[in-house]
């Protein structure tokens, strides 16, 4: 029993951790020539946040192989599929496109599987890598309060991660407050600052707009334990909405902007 745990704890770690430099061979469906196929260094990845994508297919040799027109295909573990279009080639064997996570969950991170599909001289190719896709949150929000600096964190993630008119989206936020104050404050790495949760933050409130800044709701978050604030959310229509958490830090009386903690909220019709 102790080891068939460990092997599927493995096998459920695998899933998550980020592929960020893969070489392997394209797997023909036919007989064909032999072409590696590999995807570039995809480095940290936020959601919400655009990544270029670039894929280079060579020969056995080494040679580069250029012409063909691939399919990029983008899952995520929440079930949503994604076919992205217009592939650039860049004439060197490297083929490039922009692809933007939208799906989390209430974790920290998702897992994603990024996919590449072509015909070459008859023969079809294909290969595919995992990817791993984490929490976004302004990390630069540094105030100055009388002669003092300080530092903050706010990330926030969703549930489910991918959302449809009339799901019940479950919003969760987490803010953290640096334990450095003024010059001792990391302005340029400002995440290499050691953060403390805030667990008692007062005028706490959600509040969503449309993409243009229109009101749509004004939610009280509930405080959940492990540094997270969460609040309940309904959307009625598809489109991309505005979530921000306003709350005033009573230790030194900072009261948060919602320029600083906006973040996008996708909702994607049921067809």
């Amino acid at each position: 029993m102790i080891k068939l745990k460990k092997i599927t704890i493995l096998l459920a770690s695998v899933l998550i951790v980020s592929t960020l430099l893969v070489s392997c061979a394209g797997q023909p469906q036919s007989k064909g020539p032999s072409l590696n196929i590999e995807l570039g260094p995809i480095g940290h990845w936020h959601v919400t946040k655009d990544k270029l994508l670039t894929f280079t297919v060579t020969d056995a040799n080494g040679n580069p192989i250029t012409g063909l027109k691939p399919t990029v295909t983008v899952k995520t573990l929440a079930g949503s599929v994604d076919t992205l279009g217009e592939v650039a080639g860049n004439g060197d064997g490297t083929y490039s496109v922009e692809y933007t996570a939208l799906d989390l969950g209430s974790g920290y991170s998702a897992g994603y599987s990024i996919g590449i599909a072509f015909s070459y001289q008859g023969t079809n190719y294909s290969n595919h890598w995992t990817a791993e896709v984490v929490r976004d949150g302004n990390e630069r929000i540094m105030p100055t309060l009388g002669s003092t600096m300080y530092s903050y964190q706010v990330r926030f993630a969703w549930d489910p991660g991918h959302i449809a008119p009339g799901d019940e989206v479950t919003i969760y936020f987490e803010p953290r407050r640096a334990i450095q104050t003024g010059e001792q404050i990391n302005t340029e790495q400002p995440w290499l600052n050691t953060f403390n949760h805030l667990i008692d933050l007062e005028n706490v409130s959600v509040v969503v707009e449309t993409i243009t800044g229109s009101p749509v709701a004004t939610l009280t978050p509930t405080y959940s334990g492990l540094g997270i604030y969460q609040a309940k959310y309904t959307p009625t229509s598809a489109g991309e909405y505005k979530v921000s958490f306003l709350f005033t830090d009573p230790s030194n009386g900072y009261t948060i902007d919602k320029g600083e903690t906006s973040y996008p909220l996708v909702v994607r019709s049921k067809s």
